[in-house]
């Protein structure tokens, strides 16, 4: 043997422990047993974990199974390398290199499903001139799965989508407003006109949270013009006194019923043979599905339906004449209404929904616009049933999504069918908004509104508005929880809350 020689003298009086060691450490060395690690095998170890987390990088674009296989082999040829340094006294330390590629994995699979949800929000948002509608494109999750495949694709449509957002951020209302929401006076018409201007004004200036979307399959874009139903003089014995406003698909008109003096309001819609897109189909169809399920509920906090009918082209809903104002007046952190005031009227809006949905009716548009408060009578009344949702409907499509963006419970955003708990998502929403003056979810887009509501969690209402009681915490928590299973279960669970905190709170009853 050519290789030198070296002799080693230990010496030790053997009281310590370590001597018994020492004599086996001597003895794998004398036989060569054991590794080590040089310079090179450290600088190949660190190409290694930087060579790992580039591979599940451009990974990114297969299926879930092609990565997995990909991440798997690259593992199992790390351990083949550490047996062949092994082999040759060399240690190679694998087992930081699987941990941090398998972390990078994991968070790119994240990322990537995240991402997926973002891409399908922004498919939501292609607008109707007509309705502000947004159209999801047919087979929306085959599409936005086989657009992670193709990443050239996906960065054009972001850029073209962030383009149309930026270019149409108002959405315009999908149902003319209901003339409660402009009227203060009952019985003088010039005061019923001058509110709905002053009110009109403000609502063209209201952002997403105020506005109604209806999502469809396939949007027609057009153009219905109402100049012609000014001249109109009645609605079958129906006298109109005025217009009080003029929305997306109508006007609203104040009228008079002469026979009992009765005055109402009267909102229409053009019915005219030479429309005729899938999308005013929907909308039609909406307009007097708010005749039929309104008209069937009889409740003293949910507005009153007398008549239905057609006249010149034009379908009709008469309907009461509200006093008041819509609460989203008593939205902003300046004019907020007293705090036992507003569970008061919660437990009123409770009870009208709650009788709703025995008559399994939801509303799916909760939000304060569509409540009116009568400031006179200390009542509210909940209005505009245009796009409710009779439960027991085997006819109903599912995958349409409708609702206010900023007031939609998780499973509206997501398309899935809804039922009352839906309703009580968007009234917590409601009673944050009325307790704090600001919204628990808000975003620039809807598309990112819709993640806020889907993923995110909002702040404290009583961090909003440091003087509420924790009860005030606790219900709103409760009604907005993404999981439809641990929100309250029914709007009488929902009334009881309020009507234990506005005793145990503010020694009010709820009577």
């Amino acid at each position: 043997n050519s290789q030198p020689k070296y002799k080693v003298i230990f010496i030790t009086d053997k009281r310590n422990s370590q001597d018994k060691a020492l004599e086996s450490l001597i003895s794998k060395l004398v036989h060569h047993d054991y590794v080590y690690q040089s310079l090179l095998i450290l600088l190949f170890t660190w190409s290694l974990l930087l060579l790992g987390i580039s591979l599940t990088w451009f990974i990114g674009q297969l299926s879930l199974r092609q990565q997995s296989i990909s991440v798997l082999s690259y593992i199992l040829l790390l351990f083949i390398l550490q047996y062949l340094f092994f082999n040759q006294q060399q240690w190679l330390e694998v087992t930081p290199i699987v941990l941090v590629v398998m972390g990078t994995w994991l968070l790119l699979l994240a990322y990537q499903k995240e991402y997926k949800l973002f891409l399908t929000a922004l498919n939501y948002q292609t607008t109707s001139n007509a309705t502000g509608g947004y159209s999801a494109p047919p087979h929306a999750k085959t599409n936005a799965k086989a657009s992670f495949n193709e990443k050239p694709t996906i960065k054009s449509a972001i850029k073209s989508k962030i383009k149309s957002l930026l270019s149409n951020k108002r959405v315009k209302s999908v149902q003319t407003k209901h003339s409660s929401f402009f009227s203060k006076e009952k019985t003088n018409p010039a005061n019923h006109s001058q509110a709905y201007s002053r009110s009109e004004l403000s609502t063209t200036t209201e952002n997403d949270s105020e506005q109604t979307l209806v999502i469809v399959e396939s949007p027609v874009t057009h153009d219905i013009s109402t100049t012609h139903q000014n001249s109109v003089e009645n609605f079958g014995r129906y006298q109109v006194e005025g217009v009080l406003g003029k929305g997306a698909m109508g006007i609203v008109y104040q009228g008079v019923d002469p026979k009992i003096n009765r005055h109402v309001a009267i909102k229409t819609l053009q019915l005219s043979d030479d429309i005729d897109s899938s999308e005013f189909g929907e909308a039609k169809a909406r307009f007097f599905r708010e005749a039929q399920t309104a008209g069937g509920l009889s409740h003293a906090n949910i507005v009153t339906i007398y008549d239905v009918g057609e006249e010149n082209h034009l379908g009709y809903i008469a309907m009461d004449l509200l006093t008041g104002a819509p609460l989203s007046l008593f939205t902003q952190a300046d004019k907020i209404l007293p705090t036992p005031l507003v569970y008061q009227l919660l437990i009123q809006i409770t009870d009208a929904l709650e009788y709703a949905h025995q008559q399994n009716v939801v509303h799916r548009d909760i939000k304060p616009a569509n409540i009116i408060y009568d400031d006179d009578l200390f009542k509210v009344t909940v209005t505009d049933f245009g796009i409710a949702y009779v439960s027991d409907n085997s006819h109903t499509r599912t995958g349409i999504i409708m609702g206010s963006p900023y007031y939609m419970s998780p499973e509206q955003i997501l398309g899935l069918k809804v039922d009352g708990r839906s309703d009580i998502f968007s009234l917590g929403v409601t009673f944050y908004q009325l307790l704090c003056g600001y919204l628990p979810f808000e975003g620039e887009s809807i598309a990112t509104v819709a993640y806020q509501i889907t993923k995110a969690k909002a702040i404290a209402v009583n961090q909003r508005n440091t003087n509420l009681p924790t009860s005030a915490m606790r219900i709103c928590s409760k009604a907005m929880h993404k999981d439809i299973d641990k929100r309250f279960q029914s709007m009488s669970e929902f009334k009881l809350a309020l009507t234990n905190a506005l005793k145990r709170d503010f020694k009010i009853s709820a009577n």
